[in-house]
């Protein structure tokens, strides 16, 4: 029961902003589909939290594996590098959610979610990757021109970044495929 309560206890801050979060990207889909088919709604939300809840997992993941590399002490940093990852997975998820609100056939049945998130795949992959090379373009001379100080940090915003790349180009489109068949 100890390792139990050592476990939540070192997982509570993650737990918290996961939380609010979820709460959040629940109000944001409430506000930008009022009027559209619940079908459609339902899973265009089901897809972008799964996606959401992939990113945070792999993260967790990597960041627990890379604590144990030598003279990384970005547990320091654990709690900024998630708090970047949501917001950044939350800003390019929210990119091809809007795009597909207008997509979204005003019927009762809402279309198939893979013909409509096929309208803008495209557009979401150019910007997944824009924002990728971006954000390295901006971590990296930090990295080489800083003191080092903040080089595990950085190492972890990096590692941020990718994961939401992965997620946006690999993860949203699988993840809209399975719940396309989930609601047929």
């Amino acid at each position: 029961m100890n390792g139990l309560s050592q476990l939540i206890n070192s997982m509570s801050g993650y737990l918290i902003i996961t939380g609010i979060i979820f709460l959040g990207i629940l109000i944001i889909f409430s506000v930008t589909f009022s009027g559209s088919p619940k079908k459609a709604k339902s899973g265009i939300q089901s897809a972008f939290v799964f996606k959401v809840f992939l990113d945070i997992v792999i993260f967790l993941i990597i960041s627990r594996l890379m604590s144990f590399l030598p003279g990384y002490d970005a547990y320091k940093y654990d709690i900024v590098g998630f708090s970047f990852l949501i917001i950044f997975s939350i800003l390019t998820g929210l990119n091809p959610i809007i795009k597909l609100r207008d997509i979204v056939p005003k019927s009762k049945t809402g279309g198939s979610l893979k013909d409509i998130y096929s309208e803008v795949s495209k557009e979401n992959t150019s910007f997944s990757l824009d924002f990728l090379l971006i954000s390295a373009l901006l971590l990296a001379p930090m990295y080489l021109l800083g003191n080092g100080s903040l080089n595990s940090l950085l190492i972890l915003l990096f590692v941020s970044v990718l994961i939401v790349s992965f997620g946006s180009i690999v993860i949203f489109p699988l993840a809209f495929k399975i719940f396309d068949r989930n609601t047929q």
